[in-house]
C-alpha cells in the first residue's frame, strides 16, 4: 500500500508533464496530499482503529444502510409533501435527498426547508431520529476502540509474561514493551504494574 500512495502521489507530476498541451492537470495536484496517508503508519493510535473499524465493519455497514434507507425514504415522503408547495426546491427525489440528509445531520443550512405542516412536522421528526441514527455508528466505533485497546494491552501483558519466562528482559524486549507501551497509552506506572 504505501508504493500505492507513492505512485498516486507523483503520478500527477508526470501526468503534467506529458499531457500539459492537451489538457489543463492542475486539478491532479490534489492528490499529492495523499502522502499524508503515510503518516499514519507512525501512530499506534490509528493502527488500533482501524483494527475496530475492521472488526466492526459489518455492523457499521448495517448503520450505514439504515441511514441510507433512511434518506431515500424521508426523501421521497418530503417530495410528496413538498413537491405541490414548493416545485423548485422539491422537484426531485434527489434534490429531496438533498434536504433529508442535511436535517438527518442536524446541520440545517436553511436553503431548502419545508412550509407546509405536514413537511414541518416530518422534519421536526427527522431532526430527532437523526441525532439518534447518527449516534449508533460512534458509539459502536468508541466501544469496539476501548476493547480493541483493552484486548492489545493484555496481549502486552502475556508477552511480557512470555520475556520474564527466561528469568530477564533483554534490550531489544525492553525496547519492544517501551514501544507497545507508548501506542497502547500506558504510563510507567501502568507498566510496572
Amino acid at each position: 500500500i504505501p508504493a500505492l500512495i507513492d505512485l498516486v502521489s507523483i503520478l500527477p507530476y508526470f501526468l503534467g508533464i506529458l499531457l500539459h498541451q492537451v489538457i489543463d492537470t492542475r486539478f491532479l495536484r490534489i492528490f499529492r496530499l495523499t502522502r499524508l496517508l503515510k503518516v499514519t503508519r507512525y501512530t499506534g493510535t490509528l493502527n488500533t482503529l482501524m483494527k475496530a473499524i475492521n472488526r466492526e465493519k459489518r455492523v457499521l455497514f448495517a448503520s450505514a444502510f439504515m441511514m441510507l434507507l433512511l434518506v431515500v425514504l424521508t426523501a421521497s415522503l418530503g417530495f410528496e409533501l413538498e413537491h405541490d408547495a414548493q416545485p423548485d426546491k422539491f422537484d426531485t427525489i434527489p434534490s429531496a435527498m438533498y434536504w433529508a440528509v442535511i436535517t438527518l445531520a442536524s446541520v440545517g443550512y436553511g436553503d431548502i426547508s419545508p412550509i407546509t405542516p405536514a413537511g414541518r412536522a416530518m422534519t421536526i421528526v427527522l431532526a430527532l431520529i437523526g441525532i439518534g441514527i447518527f449516534a449508533i455508528p460512534a458509539a459502536l466505533l468508541s466501544a469496539a476502540f476501548a476493547d480493541q485497546l483493552k484486548s492489545d494491552r493484555e496481549a502486552l501483558v502475556n508477552t511480557i509474561y512470555e520475556m520474564l519466562a527466561d528469568g530477564h528482559i533483554d534490550d531489544e524486549e525492553a525496547h519492544f514493551i517501551k514501544t507497545e507501551s507508548k501506542r497502547l497509552h500506558l504510563t510507567d506506572d501502568d507498566l510496572r504494574r
